[in-house]
């Protein structure tokens, strides 16, 4: 995500924030894209933190699969750190979409 920010900044001239678009909290405008928001915003958010989540599950059920036999505590343990890092990446990809999206807090 940093990289494509980057790539994207360098691209267009615009800020971090609001680089795709701007957020506003009347319903009427909801959000208004930037010239290619649309597109940078699913290069930025979109795609990477769906295909890291993807993987992240394709590993727990990877794991729960070949080590079937492994004690009760181990595989609690390991679907519980995949579960932590799902989390602390669906809030990181938050971050970027809050930034990206210009979303005023």
């Amino acid at each position: 995500m940093i990289v494509a920010t980057e790539y994207f900044k360098k691209v267009t001239g615009r800020a971090f924030y609001g680089l795709a678009g701007t957020h506003y909290s009347v319903p009427e405008r909801a959000i208004e894209y930037q010239p290619n928001g649309e597109h940078i915003e699913r290069w930025i958010v979109s795609v990477p933190s769906g295909v890291t989540l993807l993987a992240l599950a394709a590993s727990a059920i990877g794991f729960a699969l070949a080590f079937r036999r492994a004690s009760l505590l181990i595989s609690a343990g390991i679907w519980a750190l995949h579960v932590a890092i799902a989390v602390i990446y669906s809030l990181i990809a938050a971050w970027f979409w809050i930034n990206v999206m210009g979303v005023f807090i």
